[in-house]
């Protein structure tokens, strides 16, 4: 993470605020469909605080961006990558078939191009190409991108889903496939951290950015991220915007850039990092995109897999469950997962500090769909310690190697735990706790739904 430790993301505020900045619509009605050419990235004293002299930014901007270049190689942010209409994409998820991947961008990045012949190449974040340039490609605007409706404009109207044929997994830095993202559903967004990853142009907030900084290693040696906070909601409330003190940053001390169209905007909401918008593009003071919550019947109808943050945590037969590393929404250390005492559901109760590298077993009852029954499953719980790929402990063993880098819980279904089970389609679902080990005040509640098929 970023060495500004004050700038870290904060826990999700229960900040529910009536969207008064509507009045600002009119003023974002003309912002340009393309990102300003008042393109920036880091605030003054972000980037002096990071090591840049305002004196000679040229010879001092590769040192300064570095936290925030580190930043962007964040788990959360593997999803994002560049695609070869030069702006930012971010990888959403496959097709059943794993034949084909799903993208969402900025509107503008692709909308002069041919929908359905469409050339273009995704390369993730470790600079590979997942998807080859062979015109075999496609993309849907959103519905109100051409001709744009009396209330929106240029920003609320700005995403695109892009469809490209697959070739390769995005994997991360254990050479494992990443997960798809969450995009966010809900309407929490306002005031709330936002954090922005992607290719643009690095800058200061009063010394604009500047193709020149390009660093040595070309486009992939600038992918960057910064943070600031949800400002304003605007245009038929289909628009988000992001403030920016060029200056003095504070908490808006980043701002998107030219290159960083396309890219997603990121929160935490319960303890999952979610993509909230698309950035559009902005002016000094602020960023601008579109909002995805209000899209979001529209990515489905699109690309039914995608992930939502309403959908909750799920596991089958044949996929497991990975949640979020809620460690990371925690004040300090690490979490361990418990739970809770219920009616359908037991398994550990308590946390535990031993390092025992065993799975946890909980047992669920679940109902039979097509037969008046139920039946008691049996489901192995596992939590990453983070100390490499092979160990994993007790759900409820805190122990960790890295302090808050490591804590997703797995879930998964093993039949060898479950011999004799009736053929049948069994579902339920049952709760379970992430509670802080060293930040006691940390408690996260979530639903985990189980859904089982035995032929």
């Amino acid at each position: 993470m970023t060495k500004n430790r004050q700038l870290k993301t904060p826990r999700q505020r229960s900040v529910r605020v009536a969207h008064a900045t509507r009045w600002l619509a009119a003023s974002f009605a003309s912002i340009c469909f393309a990102s300003s050419a008042h393109a920036v990235v880091i605030s003054d004293d972000v980037f002096t605080r990071n090591g840049g002299n305002l004196g000679n930014i040229p010879g001092t901007i590769a040192k300064a961006m570095e936290p925030q270049r580190q930043e962007s190689f964040s788990p959360q942010f593997l999803a994002v990558g560049r695609i070869s209409s030069g702006c930012t994409a971010t990888w959403i998820g496959d097709s059943p078939d794993k034949k084909s991947s799903f993208f969402i961008t900025a509107a503008h990045c692709v909308e002069r191009m041919n929908p359905t012949n469409f050339w273009a190449t995704f390369t993730d974040w470790a600079g590979r190409d997942v998807t080859p340039s062979d015109g075999t490609g496609s993309y849907v605007l959103g519905p109100y991108r051409n001709p744009i409706p009396p209330g929106m404009g240029g920003a609320s109207s700005d995403i695109a889903v892009v469809t490209l044929p697959k070739t390769a997994d995005i994997l991360d830095a254990k050479g494992l496939p990443i997960s798809p993202p969450v995009l966010y559903d809900g309407s929490d967004e306002m005031l709330n951290t936002v954090w922005f990853a992607g290719y643009g142009l690095w800058g200061t907030g009063t010394g604009d950015g500047n193709e020149s900084y390009l660093p040595a290693d070309g486009y992939y040696g600038r992918r960057a991220a910064g943070a600031s906070k949800i400002s304003s909601i605007f245009e038929n409330d289909y628009g988000i915007g992001a403030g920016f003190n060029p200056t003095k940053g504070g908490d808006s001390w980043a701002h998107t850039a030219t290159g960083d169209s396309g890219s997603a905007w990121w929160q935490m909401h319960d303890g999952a990092w979610n993509i909230i918008a698309v950035t559009n593009g902005g002016n000094v003071t602020i960023s601008t995109g579109a909002r995805v919550s209000k899209y979001a019947n529209w990515i489905r109808s699109i690309y039914p897999q995608a992930r939502f943050s309403s959908d909750g945590y799920s596991v089958n037969e044949s996929q497991a469950l990975t949640t979020p590393n809620f460690a990371l929404d925690a004040k300090m250390g690490t979490v361990a997962y418990v739970v809770p005492h219920q009616p359908a559901a037991t398994g550990p109760t308590s946390m535990i500090w031993a390092a025992n590298f065993k799975p946890s077993i909980v047992q669920v009852l679940l109902q039979e769909k097509s037969q008046n029954r139920s039946e008691v499953i049996q489901l192995e719980a596992l939590r990453d310690m983070g100390c490499g790929p092979s160990y994993f402990q007790e759900m409820n063993d805190a122990v960790s190697c890295y302090s808050n880098r490591s804590g997703p819980l797995i879930v998964k279904y093993d039949p060898k735990d479950n011999k004799g089970l009736p053929p049948g389609t069994y579902v339920g679902s049952f709760s379970v706790e992430a509670r802080g080990w060293h930040d006691q005040s940390y408690v996260r509640a979530f639903r985990v739904n189980v859904s089982i098929t035995v032929k």
